[in-house]
Order: structure tokens, then sequence, then C-alpha cells
């Protein structure tokens, strides 16, 4: 006999093109019933439900991404895949055939060569003899750029609401790319007793902190069925780097702050995450994320990895009350955010580009930053009181997982981009709120700021007013904390050119040789999913200069040359598509060792039942689950207790039957 645990969740089975090295060890875990899911299928896009996605681009290729679900989960699918220069495919220009199976979990990635530099191609996917949605992307300029533009996006949390500047960047028809600064998603469970989660009913799947392949990959998985990053993803091509959330939260090197020891084995559970990104992202898979792209003479883009590649862990006990041992810490020069061998890549890579401007795709906040002391000035009585336990959360906010708990290497990389020379542009994410930094030494130095740094605000994370809603204060005293926060900014922090702290939204960037523009469209509220960014700031630095000043023209002017947006519907004829009242779309690990992970659709509400049968039809165990919603259910079954074999696992919907094969290992 053997457990069956059940939860509501998305699973899809995911590509990998490789074997790893090291095998990711599957623990069992009990999975309570989870709160209803939101995501469902299109029943118009099978079997390429989630989408299509291209990334990376270079001169002369780009990668093309996307998944498909069988009919059969135990089988291995032929999908052929075209690139064209129109979106009707009729130009094709490159086309060629794939293999999937289950050990890649469905998933295709092509690394499409010997395109044309700067030029807008349009590609697709067919399996089944059905097609896929067509997708568009783009290669970057070779030898001659005068503009480019980039959406920076970063801190999607599904739980905290509707993805407004996804949908926002899908509807632009001018941009180059959109990079991508890392929390793609997060792995935590949704906390339905936050208003925002029970407003936006958005319950990510498994909705559980994830640990395993399993969960991981299931949690892309419902990410990609979400309409607003689905359609992002098909319209632009997509430059990403990893954070913590990819992984678990504050995560460095060797461990994570969000990661127990009850939770098993951490470099398991970064070798499970890591893999799943390397699935679902369309990135190409070398030894090091950290990578450059150069746009031509306009722009060199290096995107770093300071979270898992090489970081040190964090000094928490940094602020007021920190202890001797804890300074001395903080301040050794050989803590590092980027490792020796990142960072001399990084520096000799500055030193040796011709371009125009340096761009730096950076996780966390680069610049000094004071955050204390608190200007008490404005806090009523009852602020003064709850001023002595804030103080502490101040400074872990802005100086615990940041460039500033690295002093020694910040001022290192400060230095060096002080006498580079470089017309340097940081771009961050992380912070959940958008900031404008003249990047110098501390915040009151009165030396010339040496590059300037833009941070990006959350698609939907939490971000300062929220966290105070989450911890119930009266929205008096709400207020009243904000504009404290705000003056404290401003009086410690001469070297801050702007800031928001509540809104959420992305920042574009508009590169000329003349000058580049940081513009910032937010959006107050992201419970609505009909809610859209708003032009809300700009500003920009023109060569030699290294500081932020206003902009003269605002919103900057769009690109003279504008690509055809890929269609909304996929090129399949147009009758219409009946979904079955049961979809099995997906069974992992193949084969399995302790647990066996389910995913099916069902079009209506209604219970199903799962029999597990040996190799002579005996059937070893039931489970009848109440489905109390239609859309897509997640089951997890502990099989480790099963002999090694061959297996049937019957999924029963009324008189529909599903007949899916397994291999259980020792």
């Amino acid at each position: 006999m053997y457990r069956i645990v059940a939860v509501a969740a998305v699973s899809c089975m995911l590509a990998y093109a490789q074997p790893t090295a090291a095998i990711v060890h599957w623990e069992p875990v009990r999975r309570p019933y989870a709160v209803e899911p939101s995501a469902t299928i299109e029943p118009r896009l099978w079997p390429f439900y989630h989408g299509v996605a291209s990334g990376d681009p270079l001169h002369d290729r780009v990668i093309i991404w996307t998944r498909v679900s069988p009919p059969a989960l135990d089988t291995t699918a032929t999908v052929e895949w075209v690139i064209a220069l129109d979106t009707t495919l009729q130009n094709i220009i490159r086309r060629g055939i794939i293999r999937t199976s289950a050990y890649r979990d469905f998933t295709v990635k092509v690394d499409v060569d010997s395109l044309q530099p700067d030029q807008t191609y349009y590609y697709a996917f067919r399996a089944f003899d059905r097609w896929s949605l067509v997708g568009r992307t783009k290669t970057i300029p070779r030898d001659s750029a005068e503009h480019l533009r980039f959406a920076i996006v970063s801190c999607s949390d599904y739980t905290a609401g509707y993805f407004a500047a996804y949908r926002h960047i899908a509807e632009r028809n001018d941009l180059d790319a959109i990079i991508h600064l890392g929390d793609y998603i997060y792995e935590y469970a949704a906390d339905t007793t936050q208003p925002w989660v029970r407003q936006s009913e958005r319950i990510p799947a498994p909705n559980i902190e994830l640990l395993t392949l399993s969960d991981y990959r299931s949690r892309y998985a419902v990410y990609r069925l979400d309409p607003d990053l689905r359609r992002m993803h098909q319209q632009h091509p997509m430059i990403a780097v990893w954070d913590d959330h990819e992984v678990a939260n504050d995560a460095y090197a060797d461990g994570a702050e969000g990661h127990q020891p009850s939770e098993g084995d951490y470099h398991e559970r970064k070798r499970a995450a890591l893999r799943a990104y390397y699935e679902w992202m369309p990135v190409r898979e070398q030894r090091h994320l950290y990578r450059l792209f150069r746009f031509g003479p306009l722009a060199d883009l290096m995107m770093l990895d300071t979270r898992h590649e090489a970081r040190n862990k964090q000094v928490r006990n940094i602020g007021s009350a920190a202890t001797p041992e804890s300074l001395d810490s903080l301040n050794d020069p050989n803590r590092t955010m980027l490792g020796t061998e990142q960072y001399e890549w990084l520096t000799a890579t500055i030193a040796g580009s011709a371009a125009q401007w340096i761009l730096l795709g950076n996780q966390v906040m680069f610049s000094p930053v004071a955050p204390l002391p608190v200007d008490s000035s404005q806090l009523s009585l009852i602020g003064r009181m709850l001023l002595p336990a804030a103080i502490p959360l101040i400074e872990q906010r802005f100086s615990t997982d940041s460039w500033n708990n690295y002093p020694a290497e910040q001022k290192r990389m400060i230095d060096f981009l002080s006498t580079a020379g470089k017309n340097a542009v940081v771009l961050t994410g992380d912070f959940h709120s958008s900031f404008a930094f003249n990047v110098k030494r501390s915040p009151r130095d009165t030396q010339p700021s040496v590059a300037v740094e833009a941070l990006t605000p959350s698609v939907s994370s939490r971000n300062f007013d929220e966290i105070l809603q989450a911890a119930q204060l009266p929205g008096a005293l709400q207020q009243e904390l904000l504009r404290t926060l705000d003056s404290t900014l401003a009086k410690n922090n001469p070297h801050l050119r702007w800031w928001d702290l509540t809104q959420h939204g992305y920042l574009l960037l508009d590169v000329r040789p003349e000058r580049v523009q940081a513009e910032w469209y937010l959006v107050a509220s992201v419970q609505e999913t009909n809610a859209a960014p708003r032009w809300t700031r700009a500003l920009v630095v023109y060569p030699a200069e290294h500081r932020w000043t206003d902009a003269t023209t605002v919103p900057a002017p769009g690109k003279e040359r504008q690509a055809i947006p890929a269609p909304l519907e996929p090129p399949n004829p147009t009758s219409h598509v009946v979904p079955d009242e049961l979809v099995a779309l997906a069974l992992y690990p193949q084969p399995a060792t302790t647990m066996l992970t389910v995913s099916i659709y069902l079009r209506t509400a209604q219970q199903f039942t799962l029999r597990v049968r040996d190799q002579l039809g005996a059937i070893v165990e039931t489970l009848t689950v109440p489905a109390s919603y239609g859309g897509v259910h997640t089951i997890a079954l502990d099989v480790s207790r099963l002999p090694a074999g061959a297996y049937v696992l019957d999924v029963e919907c009324g008189s529909i039957l599903d007949r899916e094969r397994f291999l259980k290992l020792r």
C-alpha cells in the first residue's frame, strides 16, 4: 500500500536538451488539497497550450521555444518548426524537425542560425496536424544601429495580481527585446489570508513552497498559461537572467535564507530549480548565465549573475546593533557578489568595448544608499512608538540583499567605472519599486557620479504600500509611514534622482547615440484585469555626463520602422475545437523513483478517479478526487513503496478513460 496525495495545480513535462551530471532526487512530500487554482487551458491552442517564446537574439541566430501536449504521455512527439519573413508563413527561410519525449518533458528549444542581422522573423511549430501560435522575433544589429528600445521587467508574483505590465508590453510594437532581470516566478505558496490573494484569486500551482523538479516545472507551467505573459512572449524576444525566487528567497551560491534544513539538500533543490529554468526559458544553455549581447556600435548589454554563480552568504546583522564580528564579516575584502571569474570577465568586457553605451543587466540595487537616520519629523505619536521596531526592517530592506551588503566589491566596481571612461547605465530589478540613481561611491560623495542606475518596479510583487497593508495598519498610519520613508530617502541620498515606492509596471529604455532615456510606465493596482500602465516619468543621460536629468521630449518617439504584430490565432483551419471532457497534460518523471505527478484538465467540475494497475492488470490502488472546479488539476503520487516495474495509470471521469503508462525504478 502506498500513499496518494492530491493537490490542485498545473504541471507540465518540460524539455531538457542534455542529461545533467547530477541526479535530481525527488523527495516524497505530503500535499494537502490546495485552494482552487485559476489556471486553465485554451482548447483552440492544442497541442501548444503554453504558447511560443523566443530569446537570446544574436545578429545571426535566436532561440525559439514551445511545449507540446501529446495525446499519449509515454511516447515521443515529432515537431516541425519553421521561421519565415511573414505572418502567414509563406516566405519560409529555415525549417526543421525535432523529436521530444517525456524525458524532455515534451518541450522544444531550437537555436535557429544563419539569420540576417536586425531582421524581424515569424516562427511557428507544428505537431499532430496542428499549428502553434505564430511568434514574432528579431535578431540584433551588427554593423550599424541608431535606435534601440527595450522593456525592462522583473518580479512577477502570480498570487499578487494580474500582469498588466506584460499585457502593455505585448501591445507595444516598437521594441527590440524584453530584458527580464529575474524573479520570473515565485517559489512561495499563496498566502490566502492576504487581501490581494483573495481579491485576484490567482493561486499558483502547486500551492506549496517549491522544492522538487516537479514543483518548479509546475510553477512555470501555470505562469505560461497566463494570457498576458503568453502574449508578451509571442510578440517579443526576451533576454533574461534569474534572481533568487527562481530557487529560494535571498539565495546565494551555497544556500538561501528561504531554505530550511528540513527541506532537504539545498544543492539538489538548486539543481532542480535551475534545470526547470533552462527548460522553460528561451535562453541559450551554457556554462554560465552571464553573457554579452552586442547591438552594433550603439550598445553592449552585459547580463550579470549576481545571485547563483558565486555570491557569498549575506551578512544580516549590519545595522545600528551590529556586532564587531558582523561588521568584520561585512567589510571582508574577499566577500563577493560576482566571483573572480565573472568580475574579470565583466571588467575586461567593459574595458574592451567600443560601444557608445554600456548597459548592465543587474539583479539587485547597485548604488550605495543610506536608509538611516529616519526623518521622524512627520511621525505622529503612534508612528514614533513604532519607529524602534521599524528601523531594523528598513535597514534590512535596503542593505541585506543588495550590493550594499558587499561594500568592498561594490567600491571596486564603482572605482573601475570611474576610471574606465565608459557611458554606463545599470539596469536593476528585485526591489519592487522605481528608483533612479546617479552612481557615486557614497550617497553624499561630492565627486561627479560615474554611471547612472535605473530600477524597474515589480510587475506585480508587493511594494511598500502593500507590505504595510499586510501588516493591517490603519490607512492614515500607512500613509504617514510612506511619507516618512520618502522624506528619509530624500534627506539622506542626494544622489537619488527620483523614486516611486508604491506602483507597479515596467521601465522603457530608449537608446540613441546622443542619449539614453529611461521612462517608467506605472499602474497603481494590479488587482484589475484591465488595468493599464501609464507613462509617469522620464529621465535622460547624455554621453560623458553620468547623471540623470529631466527629459525634454516625453514620451520618447517610437521607432520609425515597426514590424507587423504576430496574429492572435494559430494558422489552423477555422473549425471550432471542442475540448475533451478530460485531457491528460503531463506525467513525470519518466521513469519514476519516489514521486509521480499527473496533470489533467477537466472541462467542467466533476469528480474523477485514479487507478494504478500492475503488469497483470491488478489494481494496486484507487483514489477518487472530488473535483469542485473545472480547470487544471495535478495529483502527486508517492510511488516509493511500489516494486520496480511497468505500471498503468487509469484516469476515469464518468465514461471517459485516459490510460497512461509509466515505469518505476527501485
